[in-house]
């Protein structure tokens, strides 16, 4: 049964049984977008992207029919995740 749908009073009571402010609900109810933290600046990551064009960008059908938007973004993910390693190591 969902909490926000009851009657004030009855909901006032649930939240006392379960120790929960209604602020805390509040901030329940967001799910956080964890941001991604690492030492590499955007600029690098896009800087790494943008020399590295994907191998089989329009040879296989494939990532050929990526929107630009979503293959820019995975140019970058890609990037990232070789800085990040390449850091690690």
């Amino acid at each position: 049964m969902q909490k926000d749908r009851l009657i004030p009073e009855i909901r006032r009571e649930v939240e006392k049984a379960t120790m929960r402010t209604a602020g805390a609900r509040r901030r329940r109810r967001t799910k956080r977008v964890r941001k991604w933290r690492g030492q590499v600046s955007k600029e690098i990551v896009q800087a790494v992207a943008h020399s590295q064009v994907c191998l089989n960008d329009n040879s296989v059908g494939q990532p050929g029919c990526i929107p630009p938007r979503r293959r820019r973004q995975q140019k970058q993910q890609a990037a990232r995740r070789q800085l990040t390693t390449s850091v690690k190591k």
